[in-house]
């Protein structure tokens, strides 16, 4: 089974599950100014890394975050190292 993913914005989260349990998360906040989001924190639970869970949530976020309009803040080492695997997506980089 493939996993899923969705933003729960009552949390400020992205989620990743598989058969009803979380394998992974992406903790978000807005930014004072109200026109970025800020990533805080990645993880992968321990049973399911290994499998490019974290590197799937942070492109669904990406592109969510891109379909919404708001720049990203990278302040997660995670999602700092996947822009700089991913240069053509820096376009949508912020700075708070």
């Amino acid at each position: 089974m493939s996993p899923e993913f969705r933003r729960d914005d009552t949390a400020s989260r992205y989620l990743a599950t598989e058969d009803g349990q979380q394998l992974g998360l992406i903790d978000f906040t807005l930014s004072d100014d109200r026109d970025k989001i800020v990533i805080l924190h990645t993880e992968t639970v321990p049973a399911a890394r290994g499998r490019g869970i974290a590197d799937q949530l942070t492109r669904f976020a990406v592109d969510d975050i891109r379909e919404q309009g708001f720049k990203i803040v990278p302040v997660c080492p995670f999602t700092e190292a996947w822009f700089d695997s991913h240069p053509d997506e820096t376009d949508i980089l912020g700075v708070v």
